[in-house]
């Protein structure tokens, strides 16, 4: 959703409105989390999709897409609000692989996905995790993804999964990177600058 964010200490960004609200709510039992699952036919593409595929285009492409680089420092206490800022993403954490079970269909990835929502989100990097699953019987793949309500909503991540994927079965040539400044965590008594 990323609503407007009002600037803060150590180029920390606060969190305001609903996506605060999102962060502020979510309990041990209560996640404030949206998944959605990709079935692709990737018959025509030069190679597989699998993880390693997509944390290349990822790490061509996540300059594009500044919302799954963001991860949310908490309120102190609970009587601050909680802070977006930019940091370095870890592929390997946030890309994982599944080999679903011989002969598997929709409703072993409707199992999938279901287990894949039923754990919460790490606040302690960017609030998202993709699952390739390989192995469908119809040969084709799909991505479980699971990103936090407080940075997409439906329409928002549209447009995260229009970044990242293309409509044509061969890979573009890489984007030119561009530099973004990532700044260290604050210490906690600049939450109250």
């Amino acid at each position: 959703m990323a609503e407007h964010a009002e600037a803060g200490p150590a180029g920390l960004h606060a969190v305001v409105g609903i996506d605060a609200a999102f962060l502020h709510t979510e309990t041990a039992s209560t996640h404030w989390h949206v998944v959605g699952v990709v079935v692709l036919d990737d018959s025509r593409a030069p190679e597989p999709f699998d993880a390693e595929m997509l944390r290349r285009v990822l790490a061509d492409r996540l300059e594009h897409v500044e919302v799954l680089r963001r991860r949310v420092i908490d309120q102190a206490v609970g009587i601050s609000q909680p802070h977006w800022q930019h940091t370095e993403v870890d592929l390997d954490y946030h890309v994982r692989e599944v080999v679903l079970p011989e002969g598997a269909g929709l409703p072993e990835l409707a199992a999938l996905a279901g287990e894949i929502a039923s754990t919460p989100l790490s606040r302690d990097r960017p609030m998202w995790e993709f699952t390739v699953a390989r192995g469908l019987a119809d040969g084709r793949a799909a991505m479980v993804a699971k990103v936090h309500h407080s940075l997409v909503d439906g329409v928002a991540a549209v447009g995260v999964l229009g970044a990242i994927f293309d409509v044509e079965p061969n890979l573009p040539p890489s984007r030119p990177a561009v530099a973004t400044a990532v700044e260290p965590p604050p210490a906690r008594r600049d939450y109250f600058a």
